[in-house]
């Protein structure tokens, strides 16, 4: 079992953790044979401690299959939680994205309103101040086959955004507010 004890500290040596970035500061010994691990902490039950110390882990083939999947688990479990700051990150621009595209609905909303205003005004000063001088040709004797007729107002009718996701205002009753919030 000497030998394995100076395996242990050629291993722990070496410092193999320092040459990569990330890594775990502690190397795995491989010992081929599960009675070999048992044959030498019988001998010496403070080798354990001491390969621990010097950051060795003994492991033979059934623990290193363990520590391979505990590995393989913490992997994968480190990517997902990447990705869960990644899907965080993305959703927070799309929200902000989001309400700057409701900004610029709110202003195409208000120019076609105001495009509607004004087609309204044109309708009422032609009906008012423009038809009544035209048929007036029609009692002098001008000749036509064509009646003028005004076109129908517009009246447009848009619908304001109201939810409160989407205008960034805050509710003022304290119960939607607490939803808005969640």
């Amino acid at each position: 079992m000497r030998q394995v004890r100076e395996h242990i500290r050629t291993l722990a040596a070496k410092e193999y953790w320092k040459q990569f970035a990330p890594a775990p500061e502690f190397v795995i010994m491989f010992l081929p044979l599960e009675p070999l691990l048992s044959a030498a902490l019988e001998e010496d039950a403070s080798l354990l401690d001491q390969a621990v110390s010097l950051r060795v882990i003994p492991a033979t083939p059934l623990t290193l299959l363990a520590l391979l999947k505990a590995a393989a688990l913490g992997w994968r479990q480190q990517q997902l939680a990447t990705n869960a700051e990644e899907i965080q990150q993305i959703g927070r621009e799309l929200y902000e994205r989001l309400g700057s595209m409701v900004g610029h609905l709110e202003t195409v909303g208000k120019n076609l309103k105001q495009a509607g205003d004004a087609y309204d005004r044109f309708i009422g000063s032609l009906e008012q101040k423009v038809l009544p001088g035209a048929r007036r040709f029609k009692e002098l004797g001008v000749d036509s086959t064509a009646e003028l007729e005004a076109p129908e107002p517009v009246r447009l009718a848009l619908r304001s955004v109201t939810k409160p996701e989407l205008t960034g205002r805050l509710p003022e009753d304290a119960e939607d507010a607490k939803s808005f919030i969640k």
